[in-house]
């Protein structure tokens, strides 16, 4: 286990507030959930959802396309870069998005713009998800909230 998960993952899943249906992989991330989660006025529910659907709670996840970590972000290196050039440029590198916290952090503080943004949480789900699935993405995300 890498040093950063022993100092972020949830040191008393007791005190965890997600429902009980998410998986110990996506629980053990608890306290960075709902700290972030409240940070941006987002349900941590909701979070916990986008990373059992983004990464199934692997913080090394690292998708086809070069989305990375726990919330599966588009990093500004890589692979993304390969594929779209700098147009992740203000995006973080993929060393930071392997970090949990990094990333828990800057993908909820992203999720929370989209939402403001887009006017719902599921037109929010909608851009943060892949482009070609549209409200397939979304409806997957609030599915796993249920």
């Amino acid at each position: 286990m890498r040093a950063t998960q022993q100092i972020t993952e949830t040191k008393n899943p007791k005190k965890c507030t997600l429902k009980k249906h998410y998986p110990a992989r996506v629980t053990r991330w608890c306290d960075l959930i709902e700290k972030y989660a409240k940070k941006n006025k987002l349900d941590p529910n909701l979070i916990a959802a986008v990373i059992l659907v983004e990464s199934g709670g692997n913080p090394r996840a690292y998708s086809k396309n070069g989305a990375t970590g726990l919330m599966q972000i588009m990093a500004s290196d890589g692979l993304a870069k390969e594929q779209f050039g700098n147009m992740f440029a203000g995006r973080p590198t993929m060393k930071q998005l392997y970090d949990p916290e990094y990333n828990v952090k800057w993908g909820t503080q992203f999720l929370a713009r989209l939402i403001k943004k887009h006017g719902s949480t599921r037109d929010g789900l909608r851009y943060y998800g892949p482009s070609n699935m549209g409200y397939y993405y979304a409806d997957k995300v609030l599915g796993a909230m249920k």
